[in-house]
């Protein structure tokens, strides 16, 4: 994930021997490896800090931003693996007392890159599939189009023995029927189904087919089943689900059991610490500290001439 601001370190620093390291040299690097890291002189990143950096002379304090990470502290009698740099809280969505973002804080609208609200009238609208052919809900429609039969009010009356006052065979006209002109002019023609300012026809499953829709993302439109402002939404059921997204805490802050070796410690540093000269050589021995809950994978003796020697175990030369 990109984030706009780097995180900032600052932290006391102190030597192998316990004391602090006022005015020490600490060069940065990538956790596991020795590349230097860009450090900056504050969260926009616009001020490069040089590296390696200098601990404050007066109160021990190591001060640097740097992109959110693990990093390496190196430096005359120290070393520390495995540093965090945590992410600046402005880079997080904040979380209410439920554990979920605001809807404040997300992109509530009907254009593209936004996200429609749980009660847009675009959705909550719509008639559900449920209710066709229901009791209270709406009629369904034949391959035709039509109202099945079934589905039709049906008279309790008797049989029907005349018509408009008129019995036996009987031949109707124009004034027989009340109203009979008006109520053809306000019937709907075949066409002008599917027609601008007509009605809207029904296809094959007696749905109203897309192109005569208004799909779109504005004010009177409705969404298409696959708008992506719906689709790609992030679902709960992922939040903190392995494969999903990290919670953030009411820090902002990622929780640190969503972090990897979030169990392990910075190893303690070696004790009894003895050297024997030889022959154009030093023999360095010691007494190994905690690992910290990891595994300590090399140490690093550094002579006052700035000479190093890595060794995995007690004695190096």
């Amino acid at each position: 994930m990109s984030v706009v601001f780097a995180g900032r370190f600052a932290e006391a620093i102190f030597n192998n021997d316990g004391n602090l390291a006022k005015g020490l040299q600490i060069t940065v690097t990538l956790s596991g490896s020795m590349t230097a890291a860009p450090l900056y002189a504050d969260r926009a990143r616009a001020v490069p800090l040089a590296n390696p950096v200098t601990v404050d002379a007066t109160t021990g304090m190591l001060t640097f931003y740097a992109d959110p990470g693990l990093y390496d502290l190196h430096g005359n009698g120290l070393q520390q693996i495995g540093v965090p740099v945590v992410g600046d809280a402005a880079d997080y969505a904040p979380l209410d007392g439920s554990g979920l973002v605001p809807a404040a804080n997300l992109p509530i609208g009907t254009t593209s890159g936004t996200l429609a609200a749980g009660n847009d009238t675009r959705i909550a609208g719509a008639q559900q599939t449920s209710q066709r052919g229901q009791p209270g809900g709406y009629a369904a429609l034949d391959g035709a189009g039509l109202i099945p039969v079934g589905q039709l009010p049906t008279g309790t009356g008797g049989a029907v023995l005349s018509v408009a006052g008129k019995t036996g065979a009987v031949t109707l006209v124009e004034g027989d029927i009340t109203n009979l002109s008006a109520d053809l002019t306000a019937r709907e023609l075949t066409a002008r189904r599917g027609a601008a300012n007509g009605y809207a026809p029904l296809d094959g499953s007696s749905a109203v087919p897309a192109v005569n829709l208004p799909i779109g993302t504005a004010a009177g439109t409705v969404a298409a089943g696959n708008d992506a402002r719906i689709t790609g939404a992030e679902l709960v059921a992922h939040r903190g689900a392995p494969s999903g997204y990290a919670p953030l805490g009411s820090d902002g802050l990622i929780p640190s059991s969503f972090l990897p070796g979030a169990n392990i410690t910075v190893p303690a540093p070696p004790t009894a610490v003895t050297a024997v000269g030889g022959n154009g050589k030093v023999t360095v021995s010691f007494t190994s500290g905690s690992a910290g809950g990891g595994t300590i994978s090399k140490y690093t003796v550094t002579a006052s001439t700035g000479q190093t020697a890595i060794g995995t175990s007690s004695p190096i030369t």
